[in-house]
């Protein structure tokens, strides 16, 4: 089947993040009938967190990297309780934010950026039996709003978008 776009908005506190995911509408769980972007997450039991560098922008703002890092294990871990979470997994969930402060006559009054979750998985090229980490899963959300909410517009991006990765997982991993 095709993925269909899905751009849900979200409103909180005068705050609205804006979502570009890519849903998909899977009748069956069997592997051979599973798009590529479930496919990639097929026996995938055991998974390290990296976070990308966030940027001075994303620490003034009150979003670091532990914090991100915090609440991506809780949340995976409340959402996908099976997946063990580990610094020594060789597949990888790389959680990457970029925030930006914009400004209106000097003055940094908002915010805007995007959340992007990425799965790397260690793959063989059969010809040349060479090995690699390959992108096997993604997704991503665009986020604006009040310079005030910067932290809440990324937690709650991870929440959607983490929500989004173990519906993939269960799908996968039935």
């Amino acid at each position: 089947m095709k993925p269909n776009s899905v751009k849900p908005k979200t409103k909180s506190i005068s705050f609205t993040v804006f979502f570009m995911a890519f849903a998909l509408a899977i009748n069956s769980v069997s592997a051979e009938t599973l798009s590529e972007h479930v496919q990639g997450l097929v026996t995938l039991t055991q998974i390290n967190i990296v976070i990308g560098n966030v940027g001075p922008t994303a620490e003034d703002l009150g979003v670091s990297v532990n914090h991100i890092k915090s609440r991506a294990v809780v949340l995976l871990r409340n959402k996908v309780p099976k997946l063990q979470i580990s610094e020594s997994a060789q597949d990888t969930l790389y959680v990457d934010v970029h925030l930006s402060a914009g400004k209106i006559s000097g003055q940094k009054t908002d915010f805007y950026g995007m959340v992007q979750l990425k799965v790397f998985r260690l793959a063989t090229v059969d010809a040349s039996k060479m090995t690699g980490k390959v992108i096997v899963w993604d997704t991503r959300g665009i986020l604006t709003g009040p310079l005030s909410h910067a932290r809440f517009g990324v937690d709650e991006a991870l929440d959607v978008l983490i929500t989004e990765f173990a519906a993939n997982w269960f799908q996968a991993n039935p």
